[in-house]
């Protein structure tokens, strides 16, 4: 993997796709290597058009190390934070953020769609704030605004970040404990192979292995504090996800960074944790990157729950126990959005348009969404059309086909992404 000299450091990267097309920046969390985005997911983006870049943060992976910097004191830096007090650190979240713009510069890139896991969504958030002009959109997943009244992660969970490091020469004892780790703070409901999971673990522990740097990303994030006052500044369009089942940073974490950011949307997926992992990817894939159609939130409001933090829900996707207008909206927005060119986030504004606003604005959105292509158009008209004739009782056979098939969906399974 190629490595450049930016912002001061040396910074391991890859990508994917076309060079010359828009960009997704991914920035991956504490003591994890960019590989932890896996391929297939990468890959998938590409496909969709994008040209993909993943890199390691200073003190992880191939990138700098910071070896001549002061010894930090984890435990103490918590007490400190916790307290209110200022936490010193060798470098902060500020600092990483200006990695990150560094290896845009270095590579070209003028703006691109910054998405962030963990703690990488802090420093996409920082991003998002402190450099609009480079911020096409920000997606941040399962992480947080870093107001510490906010509640702490499970015991368990908490234990397994900050348990010792097993000693490098013992290779399988690093790998039993990377499963161990994961096994705590991954998606109950997006379960990973234990082979799956020992290869993923085996090849970050042999690209590198360097626990000391963990120590000063996590004293970096205590040292930068609450972003809440940040977050109110971010204007690029926002998504926050998270995982419900997240033991790690609590689903309200992920609230109350949606509701800090003037617009965002909120979504909240059920059976996720706080992983990428392999069966969470064809869902990931179909929501980046965030794209803000004129109107979206306002136009789906509670109804497409691709929405507000301060609406009255704020599940999308509920794989488990949804009934009710929930299940028929999800079971239509999931057709729509299987039309070529569409995502999650498209098919949501259409349906929504659909059932609130009416023909026109169904249209409408379904060509802005569809970027143009007027074949798409012609699809969706049945569509369009079966509110407009459903508002007279007028029988019509696309509409009739329309509810047949929703129906039949509504009694059955959710259909696998």
């Amino acid at each position: 993997m190629p490595v450049v000299t930016a912002n001061g450091i040396d910074i391991a990267y890859d990508e994917f796709g076309d060079p010359k097309a828009p960009v997704i920046l991914l920035i991956m969390g504490l003591g994890t290597q960019m590989i932890a985005w896996p391929v297939p997911f990468c890959e998938a983006l590409a496909q969709r058009g994008f040209r993909v870049v993943r890199f390691d943060n200073r003190d992880v992976g191939l990138s700098t190390k910071f070896d001549d910097a002061a010894p930090v004191d984890v435990m103490a830096s918590f007490s400190q934070a916790m307290a209110g007090k200022p936490v010193e650190a060798p470098y902060r979240l500020d600092d990483m953020a200006a990695d990150a713009i560094g290896l845009m510069d270095v590579l070209g890139i003028q703006r691109a769609h910054i998405v962030g896991a963990s703690m990488g969504g802090m420093i996409a958030q920082v991003i998002a704030a402190k450099y609009p002009a480079r911020t096409r959109s920000l997606v941040s997943i399962m992480s947080s605004s870093g107001d510490p009244s906010l509640p702490p992660g499970t015991p368990e969970a908490v234990a397994a970040l900050l348990a010792p490091r097993p000693d490098a020469k013992d290779r399988e004892k690093v790998i039993e404990h990377g499963m161990k780790v994961y096994r705590v703070i991954g998606s109950p409901g997006f379960p990973t192979s234990d082979d799956e999971l020992y290869a993923k673990i085996k090849a970050s522990a042999e690209r590198s292995y360097y626990p000391i740097g963990v120590g000063r990303q996590l004293v970096a994030v205590l040292a930068s504090g609450s972003r809440v006052d940040l977050l109110k500044t971010i204007a690029a369009p926002t998504l926050v996800l998270h995982g419900a089942d997240d033991p790690l940073v609590p689903v309200e974490a992920g609230k109350d960074t949606a509701k800090h950011v003037p617009g965002a949307a909120l979504t909240i997926v059920p059976g996720m944790g706080h992983d990428v992992a392999p069966g969470l990817v064809p869902l990931l894939v179909r929501f980046l990157p965030f794209q803000d159609w004129p109107g979206h939130i306002g136009l789906a409001g509670g109804l497409a729950q691709v929405i507000t933090a301060d609406s009255p829900t704020s599940e999308f996707y509920s794989f488990r126990g949804w009934t009710g207008p929930n299940r028929l909206f999800y079971v239509l927005v999931l057709m729509v959005s299987w039309l070529p060119g569409l995502d999650v986030h498209g098919a949501a504004h259409i349906v929504a348009a659909l059932f609130i606003g009416g023909t026109g604005p169904a249209v409408y959105f379904l060509i802005k969404s569809c970027r143009g292509d007027g074949r798409l158009a012609v699809l969706a008209t049945p569509l369009a059309l079966s509110r407009l004739l459903y508002c007279g009782f007028v029988p019509n056979v696309a509409a009739f086909a329309l509810l047949v098939t929703a129906l039949g969906l509504y009694f059955t399974e959710p259909p696998a992404l």
